[in-house]
């Protein structure tokens, strides 16, 4: 079965299909929940006071959640000069990213058909839209994680390509200041690793590569010392 599409246009058609499912309506709804209601006033008094490092609610600390989100937020708030519309905006992003992601995964480890096919599937999936509509980190930190699990896989699965390795361990740093489970693309290495000792097809072997490897941790951490340096 051919594609309707040309290889060549079909990641514009899904990127504008994910921009259409996923922001329909974008910013005509109110805040619905708690939690949406209260990373737009985090962003706000972000820009008001100045204090980007420490986030505040009502001049008091906010120290619930680590401030990645909050710094998108505030960033298209900046941009837009639409507290309501920017709340929403990462989300979209996380959503036109993942789809394009998903797309070259497939399109790369089989053919431009399966990679249609895994886009589509994940625009049609009800958890992408509960997620990636919502005005919360779950759907922001979605960006950190599929760029972790694409790194990785451009690596373990096509490479050896070390630099997006290093991508994907910094995606999992920024993952971790966004919300602290953004580590999870990492557990991708304890397969590959038994894999690759098994000499299963498939899978990248590495041997004699461990300062490289170690160089992923430095990676990940880098990213997390954005937040976390200024503070000491």
């Amino acid at each position: 079965m051919r594609l309707p599409i040309s290889p060549r246009r079909a990641p514009l058609w899904l990127l504008a299909l994910a921009l259409l499912m996923l922001g329909a309506g974008l910013g005509l709804r109110q805040p619905l929940n708690v939690d949406e209601e209260r990373f737009p006033g985090v962003a706000m008094e972000m820009l008001q006071s100045g204090s980007w490092f420490i986030p505040h609610r009502a001049a008091e600390i906010y120290p619930d959640k680590p401030p990645l989100f909050m710094w998108a937020v505030a960033l298209f708030v900046r941009l837009t000069d639409a507290p309501i519309l920017a709340l929403f905006l990462p989300a979209l992003l996380a959503g036109a990213v993942a789809t394009l992601c998903l797309y070259d995964l497939g399109r790369r480890l089989w053919n431009p058909r399966i990679g249609v096919i895994a886009a589509l599937l994940f625009l049609a999936t009800y958890q992408t839209h509960s997620i990636l509509r919502a005005g919360q980190i779950d759907g922001f930190l979605c960006l950190w994680i599929i760029l972790g699990v694409y790194g990785l896989l451009r690596h373990l699965l096509l490479g050896p390509a070390w630099g997006w390795f290093y991508l994907g361990c910094a995606a999992m740093g920024f993952g971790i200041i966004s919300k602290g489970v953004g580590f999870l693309p990492i557990l991708l290495l304890i397969p590959y690793f038994y894999a690759a000792r098994r000499g299963w097809t498939g899978v990248v072997a590495m041997p004699g590569q461990g300062r490289r490897w170690w160089l992923g941790l430095a990676a990940m951490l880098a990213a997390i010392a954005v937040w976390l340096l200024p503070l000491l």
